[in-house]
């Protein structure tokens, strides 16, 4: 189910999963983070994953594809993804085609992934409801490029 929506955490009855990439904008990595949050609002789990480069689209549906593998991995069986990328949310939607090779193959093995999910509801929110994947994204990079 694809939701473009407005939430509140009150009406929510499943994990939320808040996904985003981050990219070093002098192109030396990317790192992606997934924010696993309770219907309350609180946090179950963080998760992250420094990636080598690769454009703005590719690291949010790679952000997308964690946390998927997070909700397989925790047996979610209805959980909500929310991402503030539209080209993402849309293509999974069916509601932009997916021209660009590299996205379609994401694309794909997002799909796939999803598939695993009947239940899950993707949705879109602005870049100021992801704050925390944001964060987590940028301190990930950040940690990836000091160590890499």
């Amino acid at each position: 189910m694809f939701a473009p929506r407005e939430f509140g955490a009150g009406n929510l009855p499943a994990p939320l999963y808040f996904c985003d990439g981050a990219i070093d904008p002098q192109q030396r990595g990317v790192a992606v983070a997934v924010a696993r949050r309770a219907p309350d609002g609180h946090i179950l789990e963080t998760a992250s994953r420094v990636l080598p480069r690769m454009t703005n689209n590719e690291a949010e549906y790679e952000a997308f594809i964690l946390g998927l593998e997070l909700a397989l991995a925790r047996d979610d069986s209805a959980p909500i993804f929310l991402l503030d990328s539209q080209i993402v949310v849309g293509q999974i939607a069916g509601s932009f085609a997916v021209r660009d090779p590299r996205l379609a193959a994401r694309h794909a093995r997002a799909a796939r992934l999803l598939a695993r999910l009947p239940d899950a509801t993707v949705i879109f929110v602005p870049r100021e409801r992801n704050l925390l994947a944001d964060a987590l994204a940028k301190e990930a990079l950040a940690a990836g490029l000091e160590h890499g």
